[in-house]
């Protein structure tokens, strides 16, 4: 079963393949070797494994990439409007289209657009240490700043929430039937089971009251107090009493605080320096080429008075 980011992750594919017909256009063309298999195919051709990942590794920033090899859904959504992609490209060529001013123009501004891309990658990978190197820069990093790599104790929890009228008013019914409930999980009932039939709490009823693990200062005090004064798994507190209302909690299991081992940030440290590299050196060839350009102002004032903007007018 996918996770709740899971949504997320659907809807911001969703946005970048309703817009795939436009936004794929300037991407290089697709390399028909390093994949074979077909993942979809027409009369205008296959798309490729190899196709896909290419695709893939331009589209999707690279934090949701794993998140959307898990989704089939995306991956054929992602497979067609790459076939599309190639159909509506091959009727453009058809048509000669690639042909006339506009379209000339147009591929000139993609290619150079798309050797522009190459030139910075490849302006990257010179700049970038070996792993030796990285591993080193971890290290003195990992040395240099201690407290980032300390995480507090925490606590995994679940709760069932009763809700209360909001503004005030005779919640002792509600209270009531909060200590009914309490008084059923001490004599043995499925806190897990309770928790989807009774809480108020969508988001973790479904998970059967399940918070995961928090750390202090991110639950309602009260509610914070009372989870962290518990010490054996499978221990119920006493009801607790929130503005959202009263809530029975569980102890599920107990993390200590402690410094993150190094090998556990080791690649977190490494992709970091791999990122201030990047932008580093994107940067500054970008601004290499940049002192080279002259602006000739008056050609910028005529073609802005081409184009008048109307600001300010109704």
């Amino acid at each position: 079963m996918l996770n709740p980011l899971h949504g997320k992750l659907r809807t911001a594919l969703a946005a970048a393949l309703s817009m795939a017909s436009l936004s794929l256009a300037p991407v290089p063309a697709l390399a028909q070797a390093g994949g074979a298999a077909a993942l979809t195919s027409g009369p205008a051709g296959q798309v490729t494994a190899g196709d896909m990942e290419m695709l893939i590794k331009e589209m999707v920033p690279a934090g949701e990439i794993a998140r959307f090899w898990a989704s089939r859904d995306a991956v054929v959504r992602f497979a067609r409007s790459a076939y599309v992609q190639r159909a509506l490209s091959a009727e453009a060529a058809k048509a000669g289209l690639d042909k006339t001013p506009e379209g000339t123009a147009y591929l000139k501004m993609m290619h150079e657009r798309a050797l522009m891309e190459l030139q910075l990658r490849q302006g990257v990978r010179t700049a970038l240490p070996n792993e030796q190197a990285l591993d080193r820069y971890a290290r003195s990093e990992y040395q240099a700043q201690p407290d980032r790599f300390k995480e507090p104790e925490q606590v995994n929890a679940r709760h069932i929430l009763l809700a209360v009228a909001q503004g005030g008013g005779d919640d002792a019914e509600v209270k009531a039937k909060a200590e009914a409930l309490r008084a059923e999980l001490v004599k043995g009932a499925d806190f897990a089971q309770l928790a989807r039939e009774q809480s108020a709490d969508p988001g973790s009823a479904t998970r059967g009251g399940e918070l995961g693990f928090f750390a202090a200062g991110r639950m309602a005090p009260a509610f914070e107090k009372a989870a962290f004064a518990l010490k054996k798994p499978g221990e119920l507190s006493e009801l607790v009493k929130t503005p959202f209302g009263y809530h029975i909690i569980q102890l599920v299991e107990r993390k200590p605080a402690r410094t993150v081992p190094f090998e556990e940030v080791l690649p977190k440290l490494r992709e970091e320096l791999r990122t201030k590299i990047e932008g580093r050196e994107r940067s500054r060839l970008w601004e290499s080429a940049d002192t080279e350009a002259k602006v000739n102002d008056e050609a910028v004032n005529a073609l802005m008075a081409r184009h008048p903007t109307h600001l300010g007018k109704p």
